[in-house]
């Protein structure tokens, strides 16, 4: 099951629920003030590498590579 990332404008918490894939649509309960809240878009690594050239990473959603990013370590984004 993924866990989704939550944020409630009531009373401004973010939050994470782990939820089947079938209830990913849905509004989470906030768990400070039980307001029902949407979902956030959450941000990820993806690291690609070809055969002719070293492992490389790029923030997701961005359209940018992470400059100084390797296997083990992302230095040039701060995320």
């Amino acid at each position: 099951m993924p866990i989704y990332e939550y944020f409630c404008k009531e009373c401004k918490t973010k939050f994470e629920l782990l939820l089947p894939v079938s209830m990913s649509g849905e509004d989470g309960q906030c768990p400070r003030c039980q307001t029902q809240s949407k979902r956030t878009i959450t941000g990820f690594i993806g690291r690609s590498r070809s055969s002719d050239s070293p492992e490389t990473a790029s923030l997701a959603g961005t359209g940018s590579d992470c400059a100084g990013c390797t296997a083990s370590s992302c230095k040039g984004c701060q995320v």
